[in-house]
Formats: C-alpha cells, sequence, structure tokens
C-alpha cells in the first residue's frame, strides 16, 4: 500500500506539472496570437509600415 501511494503521489504531481505547463503554453499562444491580431488590425489602420523595434 505504501508503495501505491507513493506512485499515486509522484502521478498526481507529474499530473499537476503536466497540466501547469500546458496551461502556461496555451496562455502564451493565446497571448501571442491577440499581439499578432492586434498588430494586424493596427496595420489595416495605418497601412505604414510597422517600425523594426516594437518597445514592450
Amino acid at each position: 500500500m505504501k508503495a501505491y501511494s507513493y506512485l499515486y503521489i509522484i502521478n498526481t504531481r507529474f499530473l499537476k506539472l503536466l497540466l501547469g505547463t500546458l496551461l502556461f503554453l496555451q496562455i502564451g499562444f493565446i497571448n501571442g496570437y491577440a499581439q499578432e491580431w492586434e498588430l494586424g488590425t493596427l496595420k489595416l489602420m495605418t497601412s505604414d509600415p510597422p517600425p523594426k523595434s516594437v518597445p514592450v
């Protein structure tokens, strides 16, 4: 039973880590997509060449 509980703890921690990383990547992807969309709309609105360095 002890070995089983240890495996269970390890598995839950691993799953939490996996879910956390997936959520983090998903949030990063959504943020990047939103930024790209905003830049695209700004390009359409201004129709000027975008600056080479974009301040963060």
